[in-house]
């Protein structure tokens, strides 16, 4: 609270404070144009002497063209569509803007010829210069007033939506800095967070029809860093360490604070020895593991997950779960309510309307919502995992049946996906329940006892899962060396089953789910009122899926042990080794 209450106060809002309307419609799938196409078109000054457009209009849109230095002759016209070149300097198309005409640009009538498609109206009082970012809808959070406002209106230029808040419609958070309030909704819902510098670069392509802004491989170069914004210093590492350390931090765009006062977050080594009443209660005082899963999924994991405890504290509490696990990523403030699901996918908006007993509060009816919205990420996450299946595993093992594999050996594809179609039975009867909870009277209780039912079953497969997860990719990355294999890859992530989604990004997915899992529960645990008998139930619920966080990290921690027991052993002439990656069961 008193980080965003600094952002507040430097002048920076989110786009909820910077007068943009929220009536628009904010789908991911968001149709900028009306189906009305347009007959008669006005150039307005500099597009009168384009030749290229006015052959495209007359000859292949077999529209009227008219020539007007201003258009004012025509402004009462319903049926006139206004073109301009400049939607920024142009006096004629601010003229035309505030008057509510409808304007188009050059951009958009090359796109629509080159894919054959009709030249529709644009949506009224929203001129339309191109519709590159069709389908995308945004929020801004963290930014100035005056940039919110100019970068809205880039956005609705290029067919966008600006939505108000960040909610699971919400395809592109835009801000400069990690600190935003909104950025921790965003990482959890697994979209993308970007600089505000993707907005003007794709206004500077605007012409270029050849070039996708919205591709992931476009989006990627303006991903906002883990540490962008963050001041951080260091305790209890060595001369040596502290090296890697900040050079890591000035890599991911994170600053070296000069004192401790002056740091937003304070890394603190397992080995140290400290009292947090050495700090201020606004720096974050946080593990090392913080620092490093921060670097490893390239966001800044929520803090709260790696809070530092001290040592006599954490003795007299006898709390056996560790304070941070590298597992528990990409999550969400316990004020948040996200979705946990995938950067591209389209979701469909939470029910709104619910049948609720008059006996039940205010905040039960929240708790509730939040149920339905883990029924959503369900469902979101069981796609992703048969994707995995369908787009990658079953092809591979098809070309392996025909000629024998020359991409993935048999035990490289063992350890890649040998567990997803087991976690697709356990996750399709774990939907299936929360449906069925989420429209019982008792929700909140219901939900808790499907995971609490299914807990024992998820253990070993998550054991398993997360204890190869590292060697999994790393298989993946040495075989993407392989330009057959490579090919194949992108092949397999450009069909339209698979939305453009990476295969790394989704044998992630498993090490993220129930991390949101445990999120979205304590965010329903706070909206439920104490004296609630279900209370107790979702508390379970957290405490069993956070046992099995515990347990993997576990597992992780001894296949990384045998890695370096391996690595030490390989160098000892005719020592017999086994392979330390073992395939847990």
């Amino acid at each position: 609270m008193d980080r965003e209450k600094k952002i507040a106060h430097s002048g920076r809002v989110d786009i909820s404070d910077s007068g943009e309307e929220e009536g628009e419609p904010c789908g991911a799938k968001r149709l900028p144009l009306q189906k009305k196409e347009v007959k008669r078109v006005c150039l307005i000054g500099a597009s009168r002497h384009d030749a290229r457009l006015v052959a495209l209009l007359k000859d292949h849109f077999c529209v009227d063209v008219i020539e007007s230095e201003t258009g004012t002759e025509y402004k009462d016209d319903p049926n006139m569509v206004f073109l301009c070149a400049d939607f920024i300097y142009d006096q004629h198309f601010k003229d035309l803007r505030s008057r509510g005409s409808l304007v188009i640009g050059p951009a958009l009538v090359t796109l629509c010829a080159s894919k054959s498609e009709p030249l529709f109206f644009p949506r009224a009082n929203c001129p339309l210069y191109t519709d590159s970012m069709a389908g995308i809808t945004v929020a801004l959070s963290g930014i100035s007033r005056a940039r919110c406002r100019e970068t809205a209106s880039l956005v609705r230029f290029m067919g966008g939506s600006v939505h108000r808040r960040f909610s699971p419609r919400v395809t592109h958070l835009i801000t400069d800095s990690v600190l935003c309030s909104q950025y921790h909704k965003a990482v959890a819902a697994q979209r993308y967070v970007v600089h505000l510098r993707w907005v003007h670069a794709a206004w500077a392509l605007r012409d270029d029809i050849n070039i996708s802004i919205t591709a992931p491989h476009f989006v990627r170069g303006f991903l906002v860093e883990p540490f962008c914004g963050l001041s951080i210093w260091f305790v209890g590492y060595s001369a040596e360490e502290l090296i890697g350390l900040r050079l890591r931090t000035v890599e991911h765009m994170g600053k070296l604070a000069a004192h401790v006062r002056d740091a937003t977050h304070v890394v603190v080594s397992n080995n140290a020895d400290i009292s947090l009443g050495d700090f201020s209660r606004r720096q974050k005082i946080v593990h090392d593991e913080w620092f490093w899963a921060c670097i490893r999924l390239s966001s800044c994991a929520d803090e709260d997950n790696y809070k530092w405890v001290e040592r006599e504290r954490a003795k007299k509490d006898h709390d056996p779960r560790p304070a941070g696990s590298f597992l528990r990523l990409h999550s969400v403030d316990q004020q948040a309510v996200a979705s946990s699901f995938p950067g591209r996918w389209d979701c469909d908006s939470i029910a709104g309307d619910y049948q609720i007993s008059m006996t039940v509060s205010c905040k039960m009816s929240k708790a509730d919502d939040i149920g339905k919205e883990m029924v959503e990420t369900e469902e979101h996450y069981l796609r992703a995992l048969k994707i995995v299946v369908k787009c990658f595993m079953e092809p591979l093992e098809e070309r392996f049946k025909q000629r024998g594999s020359n991409l993935l050996s048999k035990a490289e594809m063992r350890c890649i996906f040998s567990r997803v179609p087991l976690l697709i039975d356990a996750h399709q009867v774990i939907c299936n329940d929360l449906r069925m909870a989420t429209d019982n009277p008792t929700a909140v209780r219901h939900i808790s006892e499907v995971w609490l039912r299914n807990a024992e079953n998820l253990l070993p497969l998550y054991s398993a899962y997360i204890g190869n997860c590292d060697r999994a990719l790393e298989i993946l990355r040495e075989s993407d060396a392989n330009p057959e294999f490579h090919a194949f890859l992108k092949s397999a992530e450009n069909r339209a089953e698979c939305q453009r989604h990476m295969l790394k990004d989704l044998l992630v997915r498993p090490v993220q789910r129930l991390p949101s899992v445990i999120l979205l529960l304590k965010e329903m645990q706070h909206k439920v009122q104490r004296s609630d008998r279900s209370r107790r139930y979702v508390t379970r619920a957290i405490n069993a899926l956070q046992d099995i966080l515990r347990t993997a990290n576990e597992a992780r921690g001894q296949v990384e042990t045998y890695a370096e027991a391996f690595k030490v052993y390989t160098q000892i002439e005719d020592y017999p080794v086994s392979s330390p990656f073992i395939m847990f069961k």
